[in-house]
């Protein structure tokens, strides 16, 4: 993992507000097709804060990761430890993945 950059908080505000406009402008575009949610942890792991995304396909993760990757906000001042990805199902399909061919 990359040391995280103690530079981002010796930024002017100014200049953080300007990072965070074209990693939202980005973000913004996605609207509708990702849902996210932030949460604040502080104390509670070793970040500060964290986002869940959800989206109808992985596809849309990628797509988001690799746009924002470039972005100062995010190549600089960023840090991704990991990602979780899991599925959601209904009951139905739920009983279809273990239950179908299964044989006794």
């Amino acid at each position: 993992m990359k040391a995280k950059s103690p530079l981002g908080y010796t930024l002017t505000y100014d200049e953080r507000r300007q990072f965070m406009h074209d990693h939202g402008t980005v973000g913004r575009t996605y609207a509708g097709k990702i849902w996210q949610y932030i949460t604040g942890s502080i104390g509670l792991d070793d970040f500060e804060w964290g986002v869940t995304l959800f989206a109808e396909t992985p596809l849309m993760f990628k797509k988001i990761i690799a746009e924002m990757r470039y972005y100062e906000a995010s190549s600089v001042y960023g840090e991704f430890p990991y990602f979780v990805v899991g599925t959601h199902m209904d009951n139905a399909g739920l009983q279809k993945m273990f239950l179908e061919n299964w044989e006794a």
